[in-house]
């Protein structure tokens, strides 16, 4: 490891990884071992997991065209005219510079898109790489190691199985840890993603069929092991029978064996999930309603608000439903089971009005309305303070510091510096009063958006004054004639 890691070391104090040409030819020859592995890689992942043909096609096919959106991104041409810029005496205030070295420790979530995107995204930033990939039994990891290898430079690409402290990395490496760690603290050198859940809102307006086939797909499939699957899905208590019934009728293709009558799990479930019943011993601790089961996942149904499920971090095709009384029931709920930390996602299924209200008052990372993109199920959580893309959960400015070129400074830099150099208390004068003279006034039309809370409360405000207007018009017209009579009395 020492000499590998050495080579990086010097390749990055010269900046070997910074030329574009260089990039380009990193990324083609990956993309071209990629290909030529794409067999063994599919084999090993089928070996080392239950995922089914489609999914790690899925996968294969994701993580190869990672490689192909880095090597679009390196364009050549424009990097050369960027790099000239100040040469022909042109500001560039969107300059961008490599860190140097990125050391990566990949999630263990679909490990071969999460280390593929991880490394390209790096490389195509102008980085040499740092891989922690351990020597385990998983097929997986062992052909990955070894296409890596064979596609990437030996000086600018290493691969190490032990964790490379900081020290021994140059002050110009960061850090990307992409697996939920609460030991680890994000900063300037460090990436690190969310260790929170993620929480699904299915309102009582929302399409049932829509929201069952989203969940259940986005829960179990990659074995159930998505961050951003809904680990607790929270349904208004007057849609909740329905919702489970849509479940029920949108799992046949994940369910297809049962729970035997002995409580036990049958030959094909036992065979390919410990996880699975490990989660029935702990579903009966917690008192479930088990709604349905089989060799591919498990729903169950928690009425309990005390129950550990709510808060239970799900890594396994287990879907948790709760029923909620409210929207502001679930939103309530949703910030209090993440301990007010924000939710690593949050899938909202309503009217998008609803989503906006929603939105606006859970804490999250996140948003998706109506729908769970595979992209983002099969695709390892994105570092926090970066907005999530779809297809894109790492991007170069990640693995990039800016640094802006300026060589023209304008008219207003001349006025300054002439007030300055001449200490002209008369212009400094000036220039303040000017400033005092402008006017902040705010271009406020009058309100006739009106949002989901504000309906309530104009609702609420319309039967009551409707009552009023009732109730004096009634006495008016019996109190006046009752009136007259009293008084010719």
């Amino acid at each position: 490891m020492a000499g590998s890691l050495d080579r990086v070391l010097a390749a990055a104090v010269e900046g070997q990884a910074r030329s574009q040409r260089f990039i380009q030819r990193q990324l083609n020859t990956l993309h071209e071992i990629f290909v030529k592995d794409g067999p063994d890689i599919r084999t090993a992942m089928k070996t080392d997991s239950s995922q089914t043909n489609s999914e790690i096609e899925i996968q294969y096919t994701l993580a190869l065209e990672s490689i192909v959106n880095s090597f679009s991104e390196s364009d050549f041409d424009q990097a050369l005219a960027a790099e000239y810029r100040l040469a022909k005496s042109e500001n560039t205030p969107d300059n961008r510079c490599a860190y140097g070295i990125v050391y990566i420790e990949p999630a263990s979530y679909n490990l071969v898109y999460s280390c593929v995107t991880a490394v390209t995204t790096a490389i195509a930033a102008g980085n040499c790489v740092v891989l922690k990939l351990p020597k385990t039994l998983s097929t997986t990891s062992e052909v990955l190691r070894k296409t890596l290898s064979n596609g990437l430079d030996r000086d600018t690409f290493a691969i190490v199985e032990q964790t490379v402290d900081q020290a021994k990395l140059s002050r110009k490496a960061i850090r990307l840890h992409a697996s939920a760690d609460i030991s680890i603290s994000p900063s300037q050198e460090v990436l690190t993603v969310p260790n929170t859940r993620s929480v699904a809102i299915v309102d009582r307006y929302a399409d049932m069929q829509t929201s069952a086939k989203a969940i259940i797909r986005a829960r179990f499939t990659f074995e159930g092991k998505s961050p951003l699957a809904p680990h607790l899905v929270l349904v208004n208590e007057f849609r909740i029978k329905e919702f489970c019934s849509a479940v029920a009728e949108n799992t046949g293709k994940y369910f297809t064996s049962q729970i035997e009558g002995n409580g036990t799990l049958d030959g094909s479930l036992a065979a390919k999930s410990r996880a699975i019943r490990a989660s029935a011993n702990e579903l009966d601790k917690a008192g479930a309603e088990t709604i349905l089961s089989g060799s591919r996942g498990v729903v169950v149904r928690v009425n309990d608000r005390s129950s550990s499920l709510l808060k239970k971090h799900v890594n396994e095709p287990l879907l948790i439903i709760h029923p909620v009384t409210s929207l502001d029931d679930a939103m309530d709920l949703a910030n209090e089971t993440s301990n007010d930390e924000p939710l690593s996602a949050l899938h909202i299924f309503g009217t998008p009005e609803v989503a906006k209200y929603v939105s606006q008052f859970v804490h999250c990372h996140l948003t998706c309305v109506n729908e769970i993109p595979v992209e983002l199920i099969v695709a390892p959580l994105t570092p926090i303070g970066f907005a999530t893309q779809l297809g894109k959960p790492y991007r170069k400015e990640m693995f990039s510091l800016a640094k802006p070129q300026y060589i023209h400074f304008g008219k207003r830099e001349e006025q300054l510096t002439v007030i300055i150099e001449s200490n002209n208390e008369v212009e400094a004068s000036k220039l303040r009063k000017q400033a005092q003279a402008i006017r902040v006034q705010m271009n406020q039309p009058a309100g006739h958006a009106i949002g989901h809370f504000e309906q309530g409360l104009l609702v609420g405000a319309s039967i009551a004054l409707v009552t009023i207007v009732s109730t004096v018009t009634i006495l008016v017209r019996q109190g006046i004639p009752l009136a007259k009579r009293w008084r010719f009395r």
